[in-house]
């Protein structure tokens, strides 16, 4: 997430959030944590796509299974994983 894309955010999420602000005097802090949030939250998200794309390989399919079976079988390739 660059610079912008967490600006948009943050500008995002608190004019959604709007209604939950108390006018205290503390809106930048406010912004900020929202700021401090979205980042986490977005490093987090990045990390854990680049974890889980990481062991990915392709499975080999049987396109002549029954929609049935081919839930079947993709739950057990997903459990053989794991």
């Amino acid at each position: 997430m660059d610079a912008d894309d967490l600006k948009q955010e943050v500008m995002l999420r608190a004019f959604n959030k709007e209604g939950e602000y108390v006018d205290n005097g503390q809106l930048k802090y406010w912004l900020c944590r929202i700021a401090r949030n979205s980042f986490i939250n977005g490093y987090r998200k990045k990390t854990k796509t680049a974890a889980g794309m990481a062991n990915y390989r392709p499975v080999e399919t049987d396109w002549n299974l029954s929609p049935q079976e081919f839930a079947v079988s993709d739950i057990q390739n997903c459990l053989a994983t794991l």
